[in-house]
C-alpha cells in the first residue's frame, strides 16, 4: 500500500537482481529478467500467483514504486525460497 497513486513493479530472479544509480529518466537502473508490473496509479498493490517458479530455489526480488509526479522509491533487496 502507498500513501498517494502509484504504479509499481515487482523485478525477480535467481541471481542477485542489479542495480545502479542515476539515469536521464530514474534515480535508479534496475534490471532483472522477470517483472511483475501494476502500471495504474491507485494505492493498493496486489500481484497474483507467480507460475514458472522452481522449486527448492532461491528468487532475488526488489520492489519498485513511482507515484504520478515521479518520485521514486525502491526495497532493499530481498529474497524467498520455493519449496
Amino acid at each position: 500500500m502507498t500513501n498517494e497513486t502509484a504504479s509499481a513493479l515487482v523485478y525477480y530472479s535467481t541471481s542477485p537482481i542489479p542495480m545502479t544509480e542515476a539515469s536521464a529518466s530514474s534515480n535508479v537502473n534496475i534490471s532483472g529478467p522477470n517483472q511483475i508490473m501494476n502500471i495504474d496509479l491507485n494505492t493498493n498493490h496486489s500481484t497474483t500467483t507467480i507460475g514458472g517458479l522452481m522449486s527448492n530455489t532461491t528468487y532475488y526480488y526488489v520492489v519498485y514504486v513511482r507515484d504520478g509526479s515521479g518520485n521514486e522509491s525502491i526495497t532493499m533487496p530481498s529474497t524467498f525460497r520455493t519449496i
